[in-house]
């Protein structure tokens, strides 16, 4: 493929490139994450066209020194490896202007580090470096660093004279610094900061911080500050003075209300302040006309100030998880809401109207009290829509109305049935209907052609067996049942072609169909807390599949035996595969005794020493006595035929098929076989009682039928 540009191999099971990989010479883009690599592979110092090179997710602690002859390589990631040192072949790399170093272990940077003066992206992330070099600052054309996670104790001030426009120095353990002149005698940032002027987007999560230093209200070129999971109650005043901030997100803190302040600044966009205390929002909240996105979940309010429903561009708005008991109408003029969030209140009714809202996407109702929903939900062009956690008893008809839905959660309700008119939801691919009270698998699922995952466990009633016209969802990639009696799995399981997870826990299935092997794509497979007591006879070519992880724990397993399932794939592979050679091994040792007796019955023909009617050995053969056989044949005729029939159809081979010691007894076993419907056996029979007559010399031919 000598035009490719891009390969991505990333998660799987290569430990090695071939040698030939070096003839995709016009590669730019290589990602070899999640492989588990131990050295940098050398084929790639011959890809001298590569532009960006991935490793991340590998154990690699060192780079090669011919690694210099990439010079064009722009961007390298090697983020989760085992690095304890700075890789300094770095140095060569002459166009190198992204590296990504997270979740490795070194604890400093070189001296030299000045020699990547191209570089514009460096991300440290995770790491332990507790100080930057001087020759640090020499970075000039530096946009983007990264330090979350180390072990700095102060602000690194050679950060000051970057000109940076993004830094996160989040989840470090920097202690206070005393500050001159000003009415915070303590700040955890120094006064230096403001210098930082061409920042645009700043992180300071989790730093303990107990206020909003100073110095970051004079940052007048932020775009973006994140404060989440703090110890504030406020903010400043000088907040307002960062007039062009977009982005602010206060999650995590302990704010009771939103700080007044914040309304004042009349370009935010994005308003994030979950998990606080907020029991109101500002009067003047509709100052903030160009909101876009405003996340309040998880605080105390109980009502929805009807300012909110003023911010005109409003495009998502999620309240979830505080005490709302009602939306006002006014909501409905939200007219640009894409996303409504409301998840977790206390809601008994939705007596909101919906018809405006004709571009809401994701509305989200999951946690409440709700009954029945609005008339008018299906004018709207949702594509999720969660209502799980309610008191629904019966499916609502509006949601079959939502022509353009893909996402339908109703779990943890009360339905019994689904209607017929679900078949319109031709655009469905995730349905959950786990913990209701339905009785048995409702059959108008099937006719989702498009669903690719359904979740229908926990039921609060046995559902018995899956129905066979489950085969008509082969778009289906996930199936889930947990915990609802199921009996059986239909043999049509083997039309669900695109199946990757099954998962049938806690169930009451005692046997699995053999089709369940031909499903070649499945890569997991659950089966604990069953009653299964043996798996297909071709498992082990089943395991040799995609198959990554099986569970059958607490199943009354004897083939094999549990002890060997609970190990793993590769255990139940071996031990299936010396069953079946030990089988095949009885198997020709059978067929060995059974040619001799049949010689001897042969020989027995020949000098007219035989009485015994052929089905008589045929019982013998089995284990049956003269008179078992009998009373078999007299009170279960069709029994004894299937048992002759089992037994032909065993040892008809070339070398050894059953016949009898005239053309009589032939043609009588013949009349067996075509009352059971196996003509072409019959026939088999009569051209190898002929074969076998001109090679023994029995001189009896057998009578037409």
């Amino acid at each position: 493929m000598e035009r490719l540009q891009v390969l991505d191999v990333s998660d799987n099971a290569v430990s090695q490139l071939p040698a030939e990989i070096v003839q995709l010479r016009k590669l730019r883009v290589l990602r070899l994450n999640g492989l588990g690599l131990m050295t940098f592979p050398l084929q790639i110092t011959s890809m001298v066209n590569l532009e960006v090179i991935e490793l991340s997710d590998n154990c690699l602690t060192n780079l090669p020194d011919d690694v210099v002859v990439l010079k064009k390589l722009t961007t390298l990631m090697l983020n989760k490896n085992r690095f304890k040192t700075f890789p300094e072949q770095t140095y060569g790399l002459t166009s190198l202007t992204t590296l990504e170093l997270n979740e490795n272990r070194m604890k400093c940077l070189p001296e030299d580090v000045n020699r990547l003066g191209q570089l514009q992206k460096l991300r440290l992330d995770k790491n332990r470096i507790a100080a930057l070099p001087e020759a640090f600052t020499e970075l000039q054309n530096l946009e983007v660093i990264t330090l979350k996670c180390n072990g700095f104790k102060s602000f690194p001030m050679e950060l000051i004279e970057l000109e940076v426009d993004t830094l996160d120095l989040s989840e470090n353990d920097i202690q206070e610094v005393s500050i001159e002149d000003v009415a915070i005698k303590k700040s955890k940032l120094p006064q230096e900061v403001r210098y930082l002027t061409s920042l645009k987007a700043l992180e300071l999560n989790n730093l303990k911080l107990t206020h909003v230093p100073i110095s970051v209200c004079m940052l007048t070129n932020l775009i973006h500050l994140s404060l989440v999971g703090n110890s504030l109650t406020d903010l400043p005043k000088d907040i307002a003075e960062l007039r062009v901030l977009k982005e602010l997100i206060i999650s995590e803190n302990g704010f009771e209300e939103i700080p007044p302040e914040v309304c004042s600044l009349s370009n935010l966009e994005l308003l994030e302040a979950e998990e606080n205390h907020i029991n109101c929002l500002p009067t003047d909240i509709n100052q903030l006309s160009r909101m876009k996105c405003l996340v309040l979940n998880r605080n105390d309010l109980d009502y929805l100030p009807i300012q909110v429903c003023t911010l005109l561009c409003l495009e998502v708005l999620s309240i979830c998880g505080n005490h709302l008991t009602l939306i006002p109408d006014e909501v409905g003029d939200l007219a640009s809401l894409r996303e409504l969030w409301l998840c977790k209140n206390t809601l008994i009714d939705m007596n909101l109207n919906l018809c405006s809202l004709i571009f809401v996407e994701i509305l989200d109702l999951a946690g409440n009290h709700l009954q029945k929903l609005p008339d008018d939900l299906g004018n709207v062009r949702v594509r999720e829509l969660y209502l799980s956690r309610n008191q629904f008893e019966i499916f609502p008809g509006q949601v079959c109305e939502l022509l353009n839905l893909g996402i339908l959660s109703m779990d943890e309700n009360k339905l019994h049935d689904v209607p017929e008119d679900i078949v319109d939801l031709k655009h469905l691919r995730v349905l959950a209907l786990t913990q209701n009270d339905f009785e048995h698998f409702p059959v108008e699922i099937c006719k989702l052609k498009s669903l690719e995952e359904l979740y229908f466990g926990g039921q609060r009633k046995r559902i018995g067996g899956i129905p066979e016209e489950i085969r008509a969802l082969t778009n289906l990639r996930k199936l889930f049942i947990e915990h609802s009696g199921v009996t059986s799995l239909p043999v049509t399981v083997r039309n669900l072609s695109s199946l990757r997870e099954l998962k049938l826990p806690g169930n009451d299935i005692r046997s699995l169909p053999n089709e369940l092997c031909v499903l070649s794509g499945l890569k997991l497979l659950q089966l604990q807390d069953n009653r299964i007591s043996r798996l297909p006879e071709n498992f082990d070519d089943f395991c040799h599949g995609r198959l990554k992880d099986l569970s059958l724990q607490s199943n009354p397993l004897e083939f094999p035996p549990l002890s060997v399932c609970v190990t793993g794939l590769r255990p139940i592979r071996s031990w299936l595969c010396k069953d079946r050679k030990r089988k095949a091994k009885e198997r020709k040792l059978e067929e060995a005794r059974f040619l001799q007796l049949l010689r001897q019955f042969a020989d027995g023909i020949r000098r007219n020493q035989i009485t015994v009617p052929f089905p008589m050995l045929l019982a013998c053969e089995l284990g049956l006595t003269d008179t078992m056989f009998n009373g078999i044949e007299k009170r279960h005729p069709k029994k004894a035929k299937e048992q002759i029939y089992q037994v032909l159809l065993k040892w008809k081979t070339e070398s050894c098929t059953p016949f009898c010691k005239n053309g009589e007894r032939v043609q009588r076993l013949s009349r067996h076989l075509n009352n059971m419907r196996k003509p072409e056996l019959a026939q088999a029979l009569r051209d190898v009682f002929t074969e076998i007559q001109e090679k023994e010399g029995i001189n009896v031919e057998p009578k037409a039928d």
